[in-house]
């Protein structure tokens, strides 16, 4: 690799948009190792197969803004079998390069995600699954919004309605936890208003999630410690 992080792209020489930033398709790439095993109903026969597919049908059964991680939203069900030919070892540094994998959970016995991970730029604010869905979920709502306004005056009138109905949007998902807080600010100038141009700014806070919960453990000899 060109540099020290498990990226594979040279700083230096990556290509930038509009605004002067990296351009990172990574966001909307997954990368997978694994060829699980899944159980057929006829006699419980395995046959291995690859983990996209697996993958997407989880991702398609959970919300936006939950990551398929940990032994109940990561669970992909009692029908597929973990690959136990990796190590612990293993598991662990591909995951630290972001690939996702499956392991088998001691507690449920059930094969569960390791970590889904996009594989975008490191410092990237789309390196969750749940940020880059939960964004594409918010765009793809303004734009069913804005659609029926396309075609009519470009009016006040108009445009406050369109914001008081993105606005509307934004607070619904918001409470229905797929951000914690969005602006989506309307903006146009002279020439835009006479070609009939509108743009549309989003600004949102993504559903970030608990990855790991750590327990300390001490030892007090009465209960005046405990406070």
């Amino acid at each position: 690799l060109p540099n020290s992080e498990p990226y594979g792209i040279d700083d230096g020489d990556e290509a930038v948009d509009k605004n002067g930033r990296p351009i990172d398709i990574g966001k909307h790439v997954l990368v997978t190792y694994d060829w699980p095993y899944v159980r057929t109903p006829y006699k419980g026969i395995l046959y291995r197969t690859s983990l996209p597919g697996i993958l997407a049908g989880k991702l398609a059964a959970i919300p936006e803004n939950i990551e398929p991680i940990g032994s109940v939203n990561g669970a992909v069900g009692p029908k597929v079998v973990a690959n136990d030919k990796w190590s612990s070892s293993q598991i662990s540094d591909l995951s630290f390069i972001r690939a996702i994998g499956l392991r088998r959970d001691e507690d449920t016995g059930q094969s569960i995600v390791v970590q889904c991970k996009t594989a975008a730029h490191p410092s990237s604010d789309f390196s969750r699954i749940s940020t880059i869905r939960s964004v594409n979920r918010t765009l793809t709502g303004i734009r069913r919004i804005a659609k029926p306004y396309i075609g009519t005056p470009f009016s006040s009138t108009r445009l406050l309605s369109l914001q008081q109905a993105i606005d509307e949007f934004l607070r619904v998902e918001r409470v229905a936890g797929f951000n914690q807080g969005a602006v989506c600010t309307i903006s146009y100038t002279r020439a835009d208003r006479i070609v009939g141009k509108l743009t549309l700014k989003l600004k949102m806070i993504p559903p970030f999630s608990l990855e790991t919960i750590t327990i300390e453990t001490s030892l007090a000899a009465d209960e005046s410690e405990l406070s």
